[in-house]
């Protein structure tokens, strides 16, 4: 193969951040080493990759494909009758475009992408975000022919030794630290008070806007300041609590000057927040998700906790130790520093770099 010639990638990764972003990081890494290349996303219509994708400049290809439910198997039928749609859909598009690779970072909708590629002979590159690998990635490891890992001790967990590679979460080239005191009145904040970023994931969690709607006026009180990302779906409900200490919106698309504003992160612990404080090597609280499959984010933040790069609480542990963990935190010059200087040991900043180089090696 030639690089004179257009070469097709098929992109698939969605439904949540955490498998869209480390996609998109190496799709642009990507675009950059082989200019010719044409890349194709493949995701669900109603998911964010829908609307993040195309203003990325990416071609977006929508699949009809949906997760399995743990404890419903009436509506397991329908989703294997969905899974079998999503899979000759995505077979039509390697039929046409004839990719040279199909990337994939996990996540029900790579299934379809990857099963499809195999069969029209394209090689198969697994991109696993997370500590623990997700069952895609496990039923898909034979079928695969390089497997990337963010974390040495996801090895343990797959069988094809040789197919892993150990390359770092990818982030966001763009994703860089700016002037603080600039991005402060960006959210309209002093600059002069500490800030407290607030994130639970892309959708928003029920769970963090309740403490922090029960703890706002005791924020104000140590005048710490918050920046709130709600979600969506909680907004409404939550807006009133915006005051000049309080910046409180639904999703957050800045969110270089979100990160940059903040001394401390309250979130989740996806697999892309968690590469991007490591790139940017920010303090923070981890409150694993309960409600993901086989609780990776739990993995995640235990990875960072063992490191004392992060602070790890369960959610079932908010009530007694959030609040304090905070003010103590936040209030903590050498803690908030020490935090920051652990995290920023772990991160690879030339993950998407290293990908996207043996990507073209695969291909090329």
């Amino acid at each position: 193969m030639t690089t004179d010639a257009k070469i097709n990638f098929v992109f698939a990764g969605g439904g949540t951040g955490g498998h869209l972003f480390p996609a998109l990081a190496v799709a642009e890494q990507l675009m950059k080493k082989l200019p010719n290349a044409h890349i194709v996303f493949v995701g669900r219509k109603d998911k964010l990759e829908a609307r993040i994708v195309p203003q990325a400049g990416y071609e977006f290809k929508p699949i009809i494909v949906e997760g399995f439910y743990r404890n419903n198997a009436f509506k397991n039928i329908v989703v294997i009758v969905k899974l079998i749609i999503g899979l000759f859909q995505a077979l039509a598009l390697c039929m046409k475009l004839k990719p040279a690779a199909v990337v994939a970072t996990g996540g029900y909708i790579s299934g379809p992408a990857a099963i499809a590629g195999r069969i029209m002979g394209a090689k198969i590159v697994l991109i696993e975000p997370n500590s623990y690998p997700g069952v895609t990635t496990r039923l898909l490891e034979k079928q695969a022919d390089e497997i990337y890992l963010a974390f040495e001790d996801s090895k343990k967990y797959l069988r094809n030794k040789d197919k892993l590679f150990i390359t770092g979460n990818p982030v966001r080239s763009s994703l860089k630290i700016s002037d603080r005191a600039a991005a402060c009145r960006h959210f309209n904040l002093n600059p002069e008070l500490p800030v407290l970023l607030v994130m639970g994931g892309s959708l928003g969690a029920k769970a963090f806007n309740g403490f922090i709607a029960e703890h706002v006026e005791d924020f104000k009180k140590n005048k710490i300041q918050v920046i709130w990302q709600t979600g969506k779906i909680w907004y409404d409900e939550f807006k009133k609590f915006a005051s000049p200490l309080v910046y409180v919106t639904e999703f957050i698309d800045e969110m270089e000057m979100a990160f940059s504003a903040a001394d401390l992160l309250m979130s989740r612990a996806g697999a892309t927040i968690v590469a991007e404080i490591a790139s940017l090597g920010m303090a923070s609280i981890l409150i694993p998700s309960p409600n993901v499959a086989e609780n990776h984010q739990y993995y995640n933040a235990k990875a960072l906790e063992s490191s004392q790069a992060s602070i790890l609480i369960q959610e079932k542990e908010m009530k007694a130790k959030l609040y304090d963990a905070i003010v103590t935190t936040i209030g903590s010059k050498e803690q908030l520093l020490t935090l920051s200087a652990n995290v920023k040991k772990l991160s690879n900043e030339k993950s998407s770099e290293i990908i996207a180089e043996r990507v073209i090696k695969l291909t090329i």
